[in-house]
């Protein structure tokens, strides 16, 4: 049985991180390692780490994000797999034993579908829509949507070693998995268990709520994509194109009125805007006032 190292980077996680460490403990696979990197902690949170009372690498750095906790982890791990666990999610028992009956030859990362669980710990209503999961080169279909969750996410460590970590710069803040999988699959063969072999926790400190950010970390991911397959420009476009669109409606419902023009303006660039969006994006030029008062009147 060979190793697998589990990399948890943790940053006052103090209320789910134990329930975390103990789904990776009742794993059904025996041959574990566990490297908890703390980001800067404020909380109780290494505390409670430190009272499960077994054998695991607790890392402690400044506070410098996720994708850098993440590749400290990776440094650290001495096994020939490594898996991801967020310190807000959950995994099934038999997570990582099914994902390694997949991890065939010509197979470096599996990744599992999921489930959205709220604070509690109780299944949300609404799910995820995800009906197809991909496999094999999974390029194209990633730049349509990001359908791998990270604490999925089973990988040979030589896709480390070979390709380096997660990037850790500002420009993928927000997505700094998304990118990281387009590096990976424009290499590397995936594989998938389409069960929810993982619990995801939902719940405002993980929901994106910087829109601004999350569309140049978004059009970033695509950027990287392109400058891999530049022979996909036209689908990396159309996608491009929807998420200017999208983002231009979101940014005009919140009110921010210029970001909603710069973004419609780039996806007029793209592509011809529907009617709606068309109407909103010269609406955009109005003085904001007007439009508040458009939007009271309305109500």
């Amino acid at each position: 049985m060979v190793k697998i190292s589990v990399v948890i980077p943790v940053y006052n996680d103090e209320k789910y991180i134990v329930a975390s460490i103990t789904s990776v403990l009742n794993q059904t696979y025996g041959d574990i390692e566990i490297i908890v990197v703390d980001d800067g902690s404020i909380d109780n949170s290494v505390a409670l780490i430190e009272a499960i009372g077994v054998p695991l690498n607790i890392i402690r750095t400044k506070n410098g994000g996720p994708a850098k906790a993440r590749n400290l982890g990776m440094e650290a791990a001495t096994g020939e797999y490594i898996a991801f666990l967020d310190a807000d999610d959950l995994w099934m028992p038999e997570k990582l034993a099914k994902q390694m009956n997949q991890m065939r030859d010509g197979i470096s990362l599996v990744y599992s579908a999921r489930k959205w669980i709220d604070t509690d710990g109780v299944a949300l209503v609404d799910q995820p829509s995800q009906k197809e999961y991909p496999s094999g080169d999974v390029f194209r279909k990633l730049v349509d949507a990001n359908f791998i969750v990270t604490s999925s996410v089973l990988m040979r460590t030589v896709v480390f070693s070979d390709i380096g970590g997660f990037d850790e710069s500002d420009t993928f803040a927000n997505c700094q998995d998304y990118q990281y999988w387009f590096r990976i699959s424009s290499k590397y063969a995936i594989a998938v268990v389409a069960e929810n072999l993982i619990q995801y926790r939902v719940h405002e400190s993980n929901r994106h709520k910087n829109f601004e950010r999350r569309l140049r970390g978004m059009i970033g991911c695509m950027d990287t994509a392109e400058a891999i397959k530049p022979e996909l420009s036209t689908a990396i476009s159309v996608r491009k194109f929807f998420l200017y669109s999208s983002y231009g409606r979101t940014f005009f419902f919140q009110g921010e009125y210029l970001l909603s023009r710069s973004s419609f303006s780039s996806a007029r660039s793209l592509g011809a805007l529907t009617l709606s969006d068309r109407t909103r994006y010269l609406l955009s030029f109005l003085p904001a006032i007007i439009l508040s008062t458009i939007k009271n009147l309305r109500k």
